[in-house]
């Protein structure tokens, strides 16, 4: 098979090339195993350089500050806009490299990411001049084996739009579940012991999650 020919440009175009300066990596650039993680979207010598050049870098509006930002606004408006950095440690205060991190506006609408590096350290995240902010930091746990997992729900939220029994079931999913010898694959979750001061039936169920063949998915019983 021959190589394939480069694409033509575009009518209208002398075929030049545009250099993006921001840009995503996976994690296997990190030396993960296959995690994806999202990089910030520009380096800090490209915000500098682009805080640097000449012309309007203001907005044609009487508001001080935006009420939303992405990762747009450190090219188009860079005085509107930091560069966090910091060094992300565990609890061990060890560093930590290859790290998720999300810059989350308290006073603006939006979130822009970055990556830790060699030695835990990070400095790409943008965000918008004075304003504040929260600093999320996802930290994958290592797995040692499939013998117990742990089920969880990140927003909970939701629990309090759906209906009073379908609340009670789905509150005995969470847990941590231990592999079972049952065919097909089983983990369960034991029922807890009932408060003595509570009503039987607001006891926390027995929960099992299976692996059904004919759907070809996980599914979580309760009860």
């Amino acid at each position: 098979a021959s190589e394939a020919a480069p694409p033509k440009p575009l009518p209208g175009r002398k075929g030049k090339k545009k250099a993006w300066k921001g840009k995503y990596k996976d994690y296997e650039d990190l030396g993960g195993e296959g995690r994806g993680v999202i990089e910030g979207c520009m380096s800090p010598d490209a915000f500098k350089e682009a805080v640097a050049r000449g012309g309007e870098k203001s907005l044609a509006t009487n508001i001080q500050k935006l009420g939303y930002i992405n990762c747009d606004l450190a090219y188009h408006h860079p005085q509107r806009a930091v560069m966090l950095t910091g060094v992300v440690l565990g609890a061990d205060r060890q560093p930590l490299s290859g790290v998720q991190l999300w810059s989350v506006g308290r006073d603006y609408q939006g979130r822009c990411p970055d990556v830790s590096k060699e030695e835990g350290k990070f400095g790409a995240m943008i965000s918008q001049f004075d304003s504040s902010v929260d600093v999320e930091v996802h930290a994958p746990r290592a797995v040692e084996g499939d013998e117990k997992i742990e089920v969880f729900f990140e927003v909970k939220s939701w629990l309090w739009d759906v209906k009073k029994e379908v609340r009670k079931l789905m509150v005995n999913v969470a847990g941590k579940y231990a592999k079972s010898d049952a065919e097909p694959a089983t983990w369960c979750r034991p029922a807890k012991t009932p408060d003595p001061k509570g009503k039987p039936e607001d006891a926390e169920k027995e929960a099992e999650i299976v692996w059904c063949q004919a759907r070809r998915q996980w599914q979580a019983t309760v009860g």
